[in-house]
């Protein structure tokens, strides 16, 4: 009689499972939104604003690309679809100029080559031309943009809606250079990263804090490499102000007049 109970409870309850689910699944919808969104595709927050300097490439480019991933959202189609993208202002002053900046969204041969979702794919890369004019040497310029309403596609998440690139000529504090940073190399300086420039022969921009060093995330950074490079830049830093005391110039200062300085850290 157990095994009686015990066989048929199981099938009772099975039995209301099934039907839960059937109900559940009936319930459903099926996805029908004819709208096709546009997104773009990153996992970091932090790679919505793109700090980008022509300083570090040679005084003959005149031109570099920067690419961005894009996805869909609704359904793959067996053929090609176009998109566009707009400009958003930023500021007042210091709004990217398309044609000076960064080549216009509307170039020709970009819209042809580049600005579209191939058939049967949810997504592409597609580059953002930037160019080399004389203003930034002195000031920077900020590009938004963001995806263009057409036939074919409007704009997804509004947080994954919209990208920045700050475009200059000149050296300037990345975005990554923050609390650790500031702990391990001192504060920021343009003659400073120069130094570290000339001293290693890396960047040390954005990609570089984040990438190799790590510096920022406390969990992954080398606090034994960090303490070795900041003892070869601190004698790099010795040497090249014996030089130039030797030469009448002074130790190595910031245009404010700050002495620059590589702290020395105990782990």
């Amino acid at each position: 009689m157990k095994h009686f109970n015990h066989a048929f409870l199981s099938l009772l309850l099975g039995g209301i499972f099934a039907m839960l689910m059937s109900g559940c699944e009936k319930e459903l919808p099926v996805y029908s939104d004819p709208n096709n969104r546009l997104i773009f595709d990153y996992s970091n927050p932090a790679d919505t604003l793109k700090r980008y300097s022509f300083v570090y490439e040679k005084a003959t480019t005149t031109t570099d690309t920067l690419w961005y991933k894009v996805h869909t959202m609704g359904f793959v189609t067996p053929y090609d679809r176009p998109f566009q993208l707009e400009q958003v202002t930023y500021g007042v002053s210091d709004n990217a100029v398309p044609g000076k900046h960064y080549v216009a969204f509307d170039d020709p041969e970009l819209l042809k080559k580049y600005y579209y979702i191939p058939a049967n794919s949810a997504g592409t890369t597609i580059p953002i031309v930037l160019k080399r004019d004389a203003s930034l040497k002195s000031q920077g310029f900020m590009l938004v943009f963001t995806i263009k309403t057409t036939d074919e596609f409007s704009a997804g998440y509004t947080n994954k809606s919209f990208m920045s690139i700050y475009i200059a000529d000149f050296l300037a504090k990345p975005s990554g250079w923050k609390t650790l940073s500031t702990y391990y190399f001192g504060e920021y300086g343009v003659a400073k990263h120069q130094f570290l420039i000339d001293t290693t022969g890396d960047k040390w921009d954005d990609d570089f804090l984040a990438n190799e060093l790590s510096i920022e995330d406390a969990a992954v950074c080398d606090k034994y490499y960090i303490a070795y490079l900041e003892s070869v830049l601190r004698e790099a830093l010795d040497k090249l102000n014996a030089e130039r005391e030797a030469q009448g110039l002074g130790k190595l200062k910031e245009a404010d007049g700050t002495e620059v300085s590589i702290p020395l850290i105990s782990l």
